[in-house]
């Protein structure tokens, strides 16, 4: 089955589709797989099954999924975030691309002792500070939850809940005064 992902436009304004691809039956049971559109109604999209790839590097290829892809510009450079494994800890990895075709493992961004995982990362900035939003699979805390970066180190705040339990999956929208959540 297809998990969640994302879109982006690239700098000759074609649009990628990253998103989750899973099958019990397969090794790896996750992978990301990438598609391009083919006209601009984004209703026709061509798969790129040699682009796909799955976990390494220290991360796992049985929970690898709901890519982020954004640029980066301070690190010029695409970043994707990824629900995974790192080391037996639950992770936001992160792996980077100078083209969005060929992707490098990076150390995660932020992990924690967890039996579950942080999933459906999202990345943005708010006046200046950057932050990433998540939701905790585990069912005493199932929620969005968020990190702020601060000297380069994510910072998890004792109040990390955006909204109440059940209130899952999300993703924003917005600019860099104000952002929507949706989930």
């Amino acid at each position: 089955w297809v998990g969640s992902g994302s879109v982006i436009k690239d700098r000759n304004d074609s649009y990628h589709l990253f998103y989750t691809g899973h099958n019990q039956q397969h090794n790896p049971v996750e992978a990301v797989m990438h598609s391009v559109a083919t006209d601009s109604t984004l209703t026709n999209w061509e798969t790129k099954p040699e682009l796909t790839f799955s976990g390494g590097d220290g991360y796992s290829n049985f929970d690898f999924r709901d890519p982020l892809v954004f640029w980066n510009s301070a690190a010029q450079k695409y970043w994707m975030l990824i629900t995974s494994r790192y080391q037996s800890k639950a992770a936001i990895g992160l792996y980077t691309s100078d083209d969005l075709n060929h992707w490098v493992a990076a150390a995660p961004l932020y992990t924690e002792v967890s039996p579950l995982n942080l999933e459906v990362a999202d990345y943005f900035s708010l006046d200046g500070t950057p932050f990433i939003i998540y939701s905790d699979q585990r069912d005493s805390s199932h929620q969005v939850k968020f990190l702020s970066e601060d000297a380069s180190v994510w910072v998890k705040p004792v109040n990390d809940a955006l909204d109440g339990k059940a209130f899952y999956a999300a993703r924003t929208a917005g600019n860099q005064d104000e952002r929507l959540l949706f989930g």
